[in-house]
């Protein structure tokens, strides 16, 4: 818990090198990928990125957070944020640890999604930009917690403000088919226009490509196994086919 002492902190966290003074503080954060339990409290640590210092994305993330957990949706929440550190390069989100399992791709139906990703839009609202809205930008199955009151988003970091369709793209990549696209602009409520259309494919098709790149990068190859990945290959095959882009 907070407030611990800073030994108990190291111990438990490793390599994050969080180390907590009495009054509740985290005074030092080394940067790393993950998020580290501490007892009651989830703790990620940021540091600065080309173009993106670590103290404008934890607090970025701190007030997306928040924005969800005071909502108080019946269908949509958040863990409670309980404090943003600031260092000189580095920074931490300190939120509640909250023992929601991640979802999988087959534990949340492709319809059910959609209309939490709108929902989460709608909290978030406008920044008075025309088709514009607050994108979650990784809405992979592990961004998506089974809470005990509907669905928990976590992790803004790529959080931006974009045309519905990158969420949206992204959802029939992870939870959808290949014959899903218009079937997610319905259920959205999005207007019949080819080019935003167009748009739903090529954000899928450039989710694609990433996930590629990331399994080329860690295991040499994208011939792996499994649902997921022939969903990759049956849309990828589905968007460059003849006539198709």
């Amino acid at each position: 818990m907070i407030g611990a002492p800073a030994g108990s902190y190291r111990g438990t966290v490793g390599r994050c090198c969080i180390a907590a003074a009495g009054d509740g503080h985290v005074r030092r954060a080394a940067p790393v990928a993950a998020v580290w339990q501490v007892g009651a409290v989830a703790v990620k640590c940021y540091t600065d990125l080309p173009g993106r210092p670590a103290t404008e994305l934890a607090e970025q993330s701190a007030e997306l957070f928040s924005t969800i957990w005071s909502a108080d949706d019946p269908d949509v929440t958040a863990p409670e944020v309980l404090q943003v550190h600031v260092g000189p390069r580095h920074a931490a989100l300190l939120t509640r640890w909250m023992p929601w399992p991640r979802l999988s791709s087959g534990d949340l139906s492709l319809r059910t999604a959609v209309d939490r990703v709108r929902r989460l839009h709608e909290i978030w609202g406008s920044n008075g930009q025309l088709n514009r809205v607050r994108c979650h930008g990784d809405l992979h199955p592990g961004n998506l917690l089974a809470a005990d009151n509907g669905t928990a988003f976590v992790d803004f970091d790529l959080s931006t403000w974009d045309l519905p369709e990158r969420d949206l793209a992204q959802l029939v990549v992870n939870f959808g088919g290949p014959d899903d696209f218009e079937k997610v602009r319905g259920w959205y409520g999005l207007d019949p226009d080819q080019d935003r259309e167009r748009r739903l494919l090529d954000y899928a098709m450039d989710k694609i490509e990433r996930i590629a790149d990331y399994y080329r990068r860690n295991s040499g190859s994208v011939s792996l196994t499994g649902d997921g990945v022939r969903r990759l290959r049956e849309l990828r095959r589905l968007l460059v086919k003849p006539g198709g882009r």
